[in-house]
């Protein structure tokens, strides 16, 4: 552009000065991890973009006018997850494994993978899984690997439970004498 014009639109220089790059970490702590369309979201749960919005409305997931919908929202509706630190927004939008990449990965028949996943406690020590619908189940890849590892999973990963998000106690059950 010519000075002139840059004068009128009110810069005082030809060249912009850069931006802090502090300022630009806060505003994108602000922002949040952004917003999914239905494209990525049918990449990260590894299903057609036909089913996608009948999965987000099972979850109570909501879309915005333009049909996106916010990663946050899919963290804490799916996962449980209130808060992912910035740092990790890349890490937790990798696509989701199903229930056979998981037993090539650990070994076993997917069938061992479905009945541990069902049970109470898990045999295998596996993390949590989403149920997305019946017969739909995905694991998280970096949970898997923090699994493979035999490494616990980081205090962010861990899901906070409904009553904890309203800032209530968990409820203890009462003790009853013998």
């Amino acid at each position: 552009m010519h000075e002139y014009h840059l004068k009128h639109l009110g810069r005082d220089s030809v060249l912009a000065p850069d931006v802090d790059q502090k300022a630009r970490s806060a505003h994108a702590r602000l922002r949040g991890a952004g917003h999914a369309t239905t494209a990525d979201l049918s990449l990260y749960l590894g299903m057609s973009l036909r089913t996608v919005p009948e999965v987000l409305d099972e979850h109570g997931i909501r879309t915005n006018r333009a049909g996106r919908t916010m990663w946050a929202d899919i963290w804490e509706k799916l996962w449980h997850i209130p808060e992912v630190p910035a740092e990790r927004h890349e890490l937790m939008r990798k696509p989701l494994l199903t229930v056979e990449q998981v037993a090539e990965r650990a070994g076993m028949s997917p069938r061992s993978i479905l009945r541990d996943g069902d049970r109470g406690r898990s045999r295998y020590g596996l993390p949590r899984h989403v149920q997305l619908s019946p017969r739909r189940r995905r694991y998280h890849p970096e949970m898997i690997l923090l699994w493979e590892m035999e490494m616990p999973l980081e205090d962010w990963m861990r899901p906070v439970t409904r009553r904890a998000r309203m800032g209530l106690k968990p409820r203890i059950a009462p003790v009853r004498p013998p």
